[in-house]
């Protein structure tokens, strides 16, 4: 997302110098993305569908609107973006707008849950009770859609270890501003440890449900194949 925001959002909004999105005119969002900018820019897109698919269907996930910082908000004036606390920012506003969820992007380390922002960005959607999904590009973990079991066991595995208390902003008081509102609201941050491992622990049972699905109905026709080549074998005898 560096390299897209460097070589293609700020050079188009350069002459005017407002956000990627006000060049094009805004419309009702449907959902938030939560991500990393470090993040493979092809994994991010792939995600994304895989999320509108699951949400959307087929036939309209093309017109779901997205919520994403890099094209909202306007680079040029993140100071304004970002405002002086965490609920003053784009990110909170854009949260607290009526959405109807949220999808958070995830590689295979897990890079948001590593960034302060987007610990907010998962704190503030468990207040909202927004539906929250952790995406990858082989669809939502737990969807009926995803019986990719392995990509989401490697990411349950990162989500084992992970400590909130670890994680990293670009800003010092980014940091701790969020860090102190969690804190407020939870009592510590080790709280908020445990709401995402349970979140992924959900999750994962449902995936685990989709891959036996699919596993038993791979097994069943299989077995109906079996029937009709020892069918076709004793019309032979």
């Amino acid at each position: 997302m560096h390299f897209v925001v460097a070589n293609i959002v700020r050079p188009l909004t350069q002459s005017k110098r407002v956000s990627f999105v006000s060049l094009w005119g805004g419309r009702q969002l449907d959902y938030f993305v939560s991500h990393c900018w470090g993040a493979n820019f092809s994994h991010f897109v792939r995600s994304i569908q895989c999320h509108a698919l699951s949400k959307e269907g087929p036939i309209s996930w093309f017109d779901a609107a997205y919520w994403i910082c890099s094209f909202a908000n306007n680079q040029w004036n993140i100071g304004a973006e970002l405002g002086d606390d965490p609920m003053g920012s784009a990110f909170a506003r854009a949260l607290t707008s009526g959405i109807k969820g949220v999808a958070m992007v995830l590689d295979e380390e897990v890079q948001p849950l590593t960034r302060v922002w987007c610990l907010f960005e998962f704190f503030l959607s468990n207040r909202e009770r927004l539906d929250l999904v952790f995406v990858t590009n082989a669809g939502v973990v737990g969807d009926d859609r995803c019986s990719s079991f392995d990509i989401a066991l490697e990411v349950g595995k990162k989500i084992k270890s992970l400590q909130v208390a670890t994680c990293e902003a670009s800003s010092e008081k980014d940091k701790k501003d969020i860090f102190e509102y969690i804190i407020s609201e939870l009592g510590s941050l080790e709280r908020m440890d445990e709401k995402i491992r349970k979140l992924m622990a959900e999750m994962l049972m449902r995936n685990l449900a989709n891959v036996e699905k699919a596993t038993g109905s791979l097994v069943d026709s299989l077995g109906q194949g079996s029937a009709t080549v020892e069918t076709l074998d004793k019309d032979h005898l």
